[in-house]
């Protein structure tokens, strides 16, 4: 499905730390979602299962720091496109100067009508 194609996007760009990966992930785990209101039984279980994978591989896009470490870390999306994570303000301030275009980006979209990335 084009769920699972952009899961193994998603996996490929993390592996190679890709600059996008971030997005890469949002936009898989958006059409997870969606395709699990959808599927079958088996399927839904094995999108499921890729769901929860991404939510383990989430981290920090400021400082790296992941929940799947450190059960005390509370990762929250960016307010303005949702496609990054941080775990806290100072983060989230100090990697403005690199997010902001893509932030800026993905609100022109949702207010065209494309939803968020």
């Amino acid at each position: 499905t084009g769920a699972t194609a952009l899961l193994y996007d998603a996996n490929l760009s993390q592996l190679q730390g890709d600059a996008d990966a971030s997005a890469k992930g949002a936009a898989a785990s958006k059409a997870l979602k969606k395709a699990l209101k959808k599927a079958a039984t088996d399927e839904a279980v094995a999108l499921e299962s890729g769901l929860q994978a991404l939510r383990l591989r989430r981290q920090c896009d400021g400082c790296g720091a992941s929940p799947s470490e450190n059960p005390e870390i509370v990762l929250r999306r960016c307010k303005g496109c949702d496609v990054e994570w941080y775990c806290d303000k100072d983060c989230q301030a100090q990697r403005w100067g690199a997010h902001k275009a893509v932030c800026e980006r993905a609100k022109r979209r949702a207010s065209k009508g494309g939803g968020k990335d």
